[in-house]
């Protein structure tokens, strides 16, 4: 008598047939397809297991680097109200006195450009440091001023 092990190494693979030896006949219940479950599970221990999953890719962006001059320091809020306030109502003032809110192209471009050469614009947020207001919406205001005084 040899154990399934050793029938194993003779056959290379155990057949059906061997594992319904191994199973002691406490083990199978009357009415039950005995024979269909042996053999699927002896299909179910030749089959080879799934590979490895991948590795999960972490879903979260990288940190950004900002550019150095985004270092620039911005004035208080309290500043930057105070200058927003003064903004809108002077374009309110404009517009009731029967004048235009908005400035014309030419004039949006030449203070655009001023803008760009200025040391104090932040150009990666289109911002000034010096007021904090975004400058191309800032310069296309007719009343708008530059704080240092280029336009």
């Amino acid at each position: 008598m040899s154990c399934s092990a050793c029938k194993e190494g003779e056959k290379g693979m155990l057949q059906p047939d061997d594992v319904v030896k191994t199973i002691p006949a406490s083990a199978l219940k009357p009415g039950v397809f005995n024979q269909d479950i042996i053999q699927k599970a002896a299909m179910f221990n030749s089959i080879p297991p799934p590979p490895k999953p991948s590795p999960i890719i972490d879903p979260t962006p990288p940190v950004i680097q900002l550019p150095i001059e985004v270092n620039k320091t911005l004035p208080s809020y309290k500043e930057m109200a105070f200058g927003l306030t003064e903004s809108v109502k002077s374009t309110l003032m404009q517009i009731a006195k029967g004048g235009q809110a908005f400035a014309e192209k030419h004039t949006v471009d030449m203070r655009m450009g001023e803008c760009l050469k200025c040391d104090f614009l932040i150009p990666a947020q289109s911002r000034c440091s010096k007021c904090g207001c975004f400058m191309n919406v800032k310069t296309r205001l007719q009343t708008s001023k530059c704080p240092i005084g280029k336009w």
